[in-house]
């Protein structure tokens, strides 16, 4: 696999709607839930003696990182690290070989990568739209050491956006690539993802009517 080494990575979007208006994107919506694997996390990372905030760095690297990659690979572009990304390269290209090795035992086809959606209310990113098995499909691809609940609310909210925007979804589905070893997948159909859209709009409804009560008091 041949990477080229440069080029800086940017993994932030400000999304706008067609007024213009700034609009929260579906991973800030979904901040406002509990999420207990991250609590558990850091205090493993405790009793280890290392610094939460040290490992984020580190993970969130390795993920931006991955997922610039991957979308590079499945668009046919050359695949770019980032010379600073020197210190995790083995972990990375380890992580970029078991994907690839997935992918091309698919019968896949990449619509588009790296999506920019938007409605009036909330934007997103989906990282893979195309056919799967002949069946359109909604893939995020994650660097977690499991699949969580979190991740599917996620792709409901991509869901949402997607077919707001004329594009039809047939199934989703997580792709999640551990940092030592194996891949982890999860799809569902999209009849199975009405219940977790359902939880997503509560979330929506939630994020703006706190922010709201929150310039308000301000």
């Amino acid at each position: 696999m041949e990477v080229l080494e440069e080029k800086e990575i940017n993994s932030h979007t400000i999304y706008h709607n067609n007024k213009g208006e700034v609009i929260p994107s579906v991973t800030t919506i979904l901040k406002i839930i509990n999420k207990p694997e991250l609590v558990k996390w850091a205090n493993v990372l405790g009793l280890r003696r290392k610094k939460y905030e040290d490992e984020l760095n580190r993970t969130s690297i390795r993920g931006t990182t991955i997922h610039s990659l991957i979308a590079n690979y499945i668009t046919n572009t050359p695949m770019i690290l980032d010379k600073s990304m020197m210190p995790y390269r083995e972990i990375i290209l380890s992580g970029m070989d078991r994907f690839i090795s997935w992918y091309k035992s698919q019968d896949i086809v990449c619509l588009n990568s790296e999506l920019v959606l938007t409605s009036d209310l909330f934007g997103g990113t989906c990282d893979f739209y195309g056919t799967l098995d002949g069946l359109y499909t909604l893939i995020d691809f994650k660097t977690s050491k499991d699949i969580y609940m979190s991740m599917i609310l996620q792709l409901a909210g991509y869901i949402i956006l997607l077919e707001a925007n004329g594009y039809k979804v047939d199934q989703v589905g997580i792709v999640d690539i551990p940092e030592k070893e194996g891949l982890k997948t999860k799809f569902l159909n999209r009849s199975e993802m009405d219940e977790y859209i359902k939880v997503f709009l509560l979330c929506l409804d939630f994020y703006i009517n706190y922010n709201r009560l929150v310039e308000s008091y301000n």
